[in-house]
């Protein structure tokens, strides 16, 4: 078994002892929310009846250890709460006369909620962060 701050998983027996107990929804990601519990551990490891287990730690790198180069390439959805955002983010040629169907390019609906729509594809080097932006034209 395998725990870390957000999920849990487990090697092929213990999911298999788990399906059999009618405890598989335990490996599932969402189930225990943002970050696990003590006290949910707690209960589980109580569940497991005639299983031998050993709890060890995985030491962390020290931070001045972990790089600090990176890349990474992001999808931001920026909700749009201004009505003024919003009107301007309807085109001047509607089809079939509703406005909503004519949103600017980068601008998405989720629900009745408007986002503004962009890529980054960040670089960050040990003296420099490169941050390159891409936005819908059509």
């Amino acid at each position: 078994l395998t725990v870390d701050d957000y999920t849990i998983s487990a090697d092929d027996q213990l999911a298999r002892y788990l399906q059999q107990a009618g405890m598989a929804n335990v490996l599932e990601d969402g189930v225990f929310g943002r970050r696990l519990s003590a006290g949910f551990l707690d209960g589980f490891f109580t569940q497991l009846e005639n299983v031998e287990w050993e709890c060890t730690s995985v030491a962390l790198p020290r931070p001045e250890d972990i790089p600090k180069s990176y890349r990474a390439k992001i999808r931001i959805h920026e909700h749009m709460y201004l009505q003024k955002e919003k009107d301007a983010s309807i085109s001047a040629f509607t089809q079939n006369g509703n406005p909503e169907d004519s949103l600017l390019a980068g601008v998405v609906k989720h629900g009745d909620k408007l986002f503004k729509t962009w890529s980054e594809d960040v670089l960050n080097l040990q003296s420099v962060r490169v941050i390159a932006r891409q936005y819908e034209m059509h």
